[in-house]
């Protein structure tokens, strides 16, 4: 990733970027370039002549949302650019939540995000990150509590018989840690959560780092 992020706001309903201008949250970093567009149409349009992308934030009252056909159609448009949905405290439940990351969303943010949650979520999503706002977060960790009473060695049998280390890492990860978080919390080299991350989506049968989460979650891996 450049140390440019583009992000690309969608839907009519809400956006920190109003339509033509800059992000009142975002302006004043270099950082940052941001645009917005109402639909998902403008979206096949913006991307033939518009900027290399690093985000696009679907809004999820978004057309298309219910059946989540709108996050096909944009990853049919842009391809790996990382996707993620707005939403408000309570509009979107576990259920959604984890369709949208089967569906590779890789981040689920809060409408009323302040800037500096804003910029980390966004900066996560960017480089690769799986980020989940807090009441996401609450959600997943309720609708799976059924995981709380087993023991770690019980959890990483589940889950593809990971060891103690893999799990702590996926346990992390669902906290919205980055590698670099992971590796202080756990007083290792970034390169060795890598690695233990590697073997632990391979156990688990994980795509990528949000369909982990996923498939954390539902085994009730939770932070703690």
């Amino acid at each position: 990733m450049t140390d440019l992020v583009h992000v690309l706001f969608v839907g009519d309903g809400w956006s920190p970027t109003p339509l033509g201008g800059s992000s009142p949250r975002l302006a004043g970093l270099d950082s940052f370039v941001t645009s917005c567009v109402p639909g998902l149409a403008e979206v096949m349009e913006w991307g033939l002549h518009g900027p290399g992308l690093s985000v696009v934030v679907l809004d999820h009252g978004l057309s298309g949302m219910n059946d989540w056909s709108a996050i096909q159609t944009v990853h049919d448009r842009v391809g790996e650019v990382p996707i993620a949905v707005a939403v408000t405290i309570d509009d979107m439940s576990a259920d959604d939540a984890w369709a949208a990351m089967n569906h590779g969303v890789t981040g689920i943010i809060l409408k009323s995000s302040s800037e500096s949650v804003l910029r980390n979520a966004l900066t996560m999503i960017a480089s690769g990150e799986t980020y989940l706002c807090a009441s996401i977060v609450q959600a997943l960790r309720t609708a799976t509590n059924h995981g709380a009473d087993m023991g770690d060695t019980a959890l990483g049998i589940t889950l593809g018989h990971l060891t103690v280390r893999q799990l702590q890492c996926v346990r992390l990860l669902t906290g919205g840690l980055t590698n670099l978080q992971i590796a202080k919390a756990m007083t290792v080299s970034e390169m060795t959560v890598k690695l233990h991350l590697h073997s632990a989506f391979k156990k688990m049968g994980a795509n990528n780092r949000a369909d982990a989460v996923r498939i954390a979650f539902l085994h009730g891996i939770v932070p703690h």
